[in-house]
């Protein structure tokens, strides 16, 4: 800590250099001044932690200037007023106008003066050691307040962003507590509220009036006319000791009829089925399309006994014949040997077209061999038998053409 500055101002030399000494002999280094002005000029000139005058003396300023001017350069300067016995009205005078204390010479004792001192030094170290604290305490709060109001307009940027992101939700969003009180709520999920079925009746607000907290998640679905509504309902953390649900609204999609999830895989694969029918395969990738075209048609006729008869589209009358010959959609069956040829398939066959997939009320041919020979299964053709004679006749003729060299050839 500094050392406090001290300016000690009487007109008597003697008790001048008195005070001087004892607050040396204190380990402090006092000013002094013989007169008020002065003391003024040395005011000026540096600040004073405490200031000893007395009231009466000359050059036209006394000691209650002395302690005004110390007072208007900082109230904080202790002054200690120094007077004599008969101007004790001058002393109260001067403590009304701020001093610390007041001392009457003669003095009893030099202890008064290193009393006075230190409490007077004491106590604007109080004063400063306050006033310190109270501008740390300021700063202090600014800096909480700055703080406190940084968080407060965070959590505003929050729950509007929050607020934004529940409204462009595509499903509704409501939170109730126990009682059935609606906490919050979306556009989407205000939309369901407010709709009404035919009868005037409110399916979404008779469900909350309805709900108990779930103890896990949990699905409900109500009818709204002709709109089926999800109502998924599972518990939040409990706020400020009252238990909370969220409960999410979104339309279910209707369930698919009664085959219609048949005639869409039908729908997608048949296109796929016939490009590859009429591309050229091998035969046993052919029988494998075969096989699949076949399955196709059980599925539509599947299809068919559920919604009714199959409905195929008309021929078209200019449709140009295909040049190669239609092939036959049934399931594969392994092939009769020559050996042991079995039956002629019969049958209503589902034949490949242009058009798609037909019915022909006529036999099956039986399946041509990929060499261009007879069907398979057909009895094998006797060959007519050549008579021999005729045979070598010939064959000695060309043999006879060959080396006679340009000959009739005639025998």
């Amino acid at each position: 800590m500094a050392e406090p500055q001290l300016l000690v101002v009487d007109d008597d030399k003697a008790i001048l250099e008195l005070m001087v000494r004892r607050l040396e002999r204190r380990g402090l280094h006092p000013d002094s001044a013989p007169d008020g002005p002065t003391a003024a000029e040395m005011l000026q000139a540096k600040p004073y932690d405490l200031i000893l005058t007395d009231i009466y003396m000359p050059g036209g300023m006394n000691g209650l200037d002395i302690l005004r001017k110390a007072k208007e350069k900082d109230p904080h300067t202790q002054v200690i007023v120094v007077t004599a016995a008969a101007a004790l009205d001058n002393a109260i005078e001067a403590l009304n106008e701020g001093a610390f204390s007041y001392l009457i010479k003669p003095f009893d004792h030099l202890s008064v003066i290193d009393n006075s001192v230190s409490r007077a030094l004491d106590y604007r170290r109080l004063i400063l050691d306050n006033l310190r604290m109270a501008e740390i305490q300021r700063r202090r709060g600014d800096l909480l307040e700055a703080e406190v109001t940084d968080r407060i307009q965070l959590m505003r940027r929050r729950q509007q962003d929050t607020a934004e992101m529940l409204a462009r939700l595509p499903v509704g969003i409501i939170v109730a507590d126990a009682e059935g009180r609606l906490l919050l709520t979306n556009a989407v999920a205000e939309g369901w509220m407010k709709r009404r079925t035919t009868g005037g009746r409110e399916p979404v607000q008779d469900y909350l009036s309805r709900l108990v907290p779930p103890t896990y998640s949990t699905n409900t679905d109500i009818a709204l006319d002709d709109v089926m509504l999800r109502m998924t309902a599972q518990p939040l953390p409990p706020l400020q000791g009252k238990m909370r649900t969220l409960i999410v609204v979104q339309e279910r999609e209707p369930a698919p009829a009664t085959g219609q999830g048949v005639s869409s895989l039908v729908s997608r694969l048949k296109p796929a089925i016939d490009w590859l029918a009429d591309r050229p395969l091998a035969r046993d990738e052919g029988n494998v399309v075969r096989g699949l075209q076949t399955q196709i048609l059980a599925m539509e006729r599947l299809q068919a006994a559920e919604d009714g008869p199959l409905a195929l589209p008309p021929p078209a009358p200019s449709a140009p014949a295909r040049a190669d010959t239609p092939v036959v959609a049934r399931a594969s069956e392994p092939e009769p040997s020559a050996a042991s040829p079995g039956p002629t398939p019969t049958g209503t066959p589902i034949v490949l077209t242009p058009q798609g997939l037909e019915r022909r009320e006529e036999p099956v041919p039986p399946p041509v061999s990929d060499r261009g020979r007879e069907p398979a299964g057909a009895p094998p053709v006797r060959a007519t038998p050549t008579r021999t004679g005729f045979l070598k006749k010939g064959l000695a003729r060309k043999a006879g053409a060959k080396s006679g060299g340009g000959g009739s050839g005639k025998p």
